[in-house]
């Protein structure tokens, strides 16, 4: 393993969580049987211990965990969801590590866990309203965008950035928000006839190609 404390870095209980639950916290109907994990190539080191530790933390959850697989050498970029992969195993949802391009799946529920890099959350702060001090334009609103690993940041940064700002112009957050979609793609999925659905195939983005 890595060394790093895996069990944050990869978001394993609230990853099983929502895994075995739905929004309202009820017990899956039906539950997944079969969910494939998806590592990058820099992540594969953690592989087999955040596969145990998720494992460890579904059985806390419930009697039918469902069976975890581990992807590796992706059909294509590791940004995008590997479908075609994950439908060799006859896997029921994924979960993507890493970065991640959002590319939609036409029906894969599709759980994301970012990479958390490290920022001084004071210091990004200051360094933003310093470049607020130089808006030349009167825009109608201010947006607030990040890269996917510093998500687990940036709700602390924007209440700072908020409490400071020097401008009557709204301050709006971006929020990524990617779970909503997994929930309705899971009840879709128990609405419907499995043999029915469609085979997905890769999807391009900027990212890959």
């Amino acid at each position: 393993a890595s060394g790093r404390d895996l069990l944050a870095l990869y978001d394993t209980d609230t990853t099983a969580h929502r895994l075995v639950l739905t929004k309202e916290g009820a017990q899956r109907q039906p539950p997944l049987q079969r969910v494939a994990l998806q590592f990058p190539d820099e992540a594969l080191i953690d592989a087999v211990p955040v596969y145990h530790a998720l494992n460890h933390a579904l059985a806390a959850l419930t009697k039918t965990p469902p069976t975890l697989y581990i992807l590796a050498d992706t059909s294509y970029g590791s940004c995008c969801v590997d479908q075609v992969t994950a439908s060799h195993v006859q896997a029921e949802a994924v979960v993507h590590y890493g970065h991640t391009c959002l590319s939609p799946t036409s029906h894969m529920p599709t759980l994301y866990v970012f990479p958390k890099l490290a920022a001084d959350i004071d210091d990004t702060t200051q360094g933003l309203l310093r470049a607020a001090e130089k808006l030349s334009s009167d825009p109608k609103a201010v947006i607030l965008t990040y890269d996917v690993a510093y998500t687990h940041l940036m709700e602390q940064v924007y209440e700072k950035l908020l409490a400071r700002w020097p401008h009557s112009i709204p301050l709006v957050l971006s929020r990524i928000e990617v779970n909503q979609r997994f929930h309705a793609q899971c009840a879709a999925r128990s609405r419907s006839d499995p043999g029915s659905e469609p085979s997905d195939s890769p999807r391009s983005c900027q990212a890959c190609g």
